[in-house]
């Protein structure tokens, strides 16, 4: 069975049938290489591959490895790639079809044009992998690797961070700016602090404060349609998650892009610590600061750990530790750089915002403004996402 030294090809369903069927091949065994062909076939159009070659492409170009954090490659590990690079040419350049259809006896449909149109970057690699030296292939890599760096985080521009591991989102919501009404100033600092952290200024971690539904959330996320071509990349991760904050940094601190970690209705019990972690990334720690990372959270908090009056020290107490814990919580927010208020909600703004959606989606203004004040009122009340829901309801006649 065939393994490579850097790229991890036994990982993959189809590298395993390809292994059997060449095994069957050797051994002259033509039934176990008739199923193993099959089995090929169809777990390369299960994965929407357009052919062999493109399943070959697609590992070299998004597998896990080291390659896109070392800035100068090592001859050995330089000669290991080039040897793998070798191995998959040769393998993809085989006639399988063709030896499985005499050995057998047996009509095969081709490992190819499974699919009717390939990506781009596959395309490109495939006709290299298939027609020039390995050296050249290996110069394609490279300039992919420096731009969009290896493994899931190459693939995808939108992620979820659970339980310790990074998902790629292979259809985030498409959200424009424009859907957000009446945010203007609001918009615009966020911008300017993510346009700032792309270009490779000193940006700031950023605190969206305001009542639910006032457009936080969806601000942060349609940051990605408007930066996604510069380079941003969006995580998003619960606050449970926070623990795992250094070692997410970790991960992300050499990679190509901009990550901005999105932490989605932040806000601490009482008691609770697992924002220590978030407090060292704020205010920096013995650790170099990673310049790819920035942290954007929403809260309907101001002050973002939960306290109640009885928490509070004795005025009358000089006992001034208990000032100190008391100091800390409150002052979690204040370790933002940049803090955005949302407005409350009221009715002339929520107006505006049904208003101007209603502008966007060619409504017609038949009652809509009396219609919406009833739709509030009868449901959640005055809110950018009320305004939203309401213009979803109207456009399906049903409001």
């Amino acid at each position: 069975m065939y393994s490579l030294f850097i790229y991890p090809l036994e990982e993959f369903e189809w590298f395993s049938h390809l292994n059997s069927l060449e095994t069957a091949l050797k051994h002259k065994q033509a039934e176990t290489a008739l199923t193993s062909y099959k089995a090929l076939l169809r777990n390369l159009a299960t994965q929407n591959y357009a052919s062999l070659t493109d399943a070959f492409c697609d590992a070299l170009l998004y597998s896990e490895t080291v390659l896109d954090r070392q800035k100068d490659l090592a001859p050995g590990l330089e000669q290991a790639v080039l040897d793998d690079i070798k191995t998959c040419q040769r393998l993809c350049q085989s006639d399988w079809t063709k030896a499985v259809a005499e050995l057998s006896g047996s009509h095969l449909p081709p490992l190819e044009h499974l699919l009717v149109q390939q990506t781009k970057p596959l395309r490109n690699l495939s006709h290299s992998l298939l027609n020039e030296t390995a050296e050249h292939v290996w110069t394609l890599l490279k300039t992919h690797y420096q731009k969009q760096g290896t493994g899931i985080l190459a693939r995808f521009h939108a992620f979820k961070y659970s339980h310790g591991a990074i998902s790629g989102i292979a259809h985030p919501v498409n959200i424009s700016p424009d859907r957000l009404v009446s945010l203007d100033k609001q918009l615009k600092s966020l911008e300017d602090n993510t346009r700032a952290f792309l270009q490779g200024f000193n940006a700031l971690h950023c605190l969206l404060y305001g009542p639910r539904g006032s457009g936080k959330s969806t601000a942060v996320r349609s940051l990605l349609s408007h930066f996604a071509d510069q380079g941003l990349r969006l995580i998003e991760l619960s606050p449970t998650e926070l623990e795992h904050l250094t070692e997410l940094s970790e991960e992300l601190r050499y990679r190509p892009h901009k990550y901005l970690l999105f932490v989605d209705d932040l806000s601490f019990e009482q008691g609770d610590t697992s924002y220590h972690p978030l407090k060292s990334m704020l205010e920096g720690s013995v650790s170099e600061k990673a310049s790819n990372i920035l942290i954007y959270a929403t809260s309907n908090r101001r002050h973002l750990v939960k306290e109640q009056f009885s928490d509070r020290p004795d005025p009358l107490n000089d006992d001034v530790h208990g000032w100190d814990s008391q100091h800390e919580k409150l002052a979690l927010s204040d370790r933002f750089g940049l803090t955005i208020t949302f407005p409350s909600p009221s009715q002339s703004r929520y107006l505006d915002i049904v208003m101007g959606l209603a502008q966007q989606e060619g409504l017609e203004d038949k009652g809509l403004r009396e219609r919406a004040i009833r739709f509030a009122e009868w449901g959640n009340g005055y809110s950018g996402r009320t305004a939203q829901q309401f213009i979803d309801t109207a456009k399906a006649g049903l409001a």
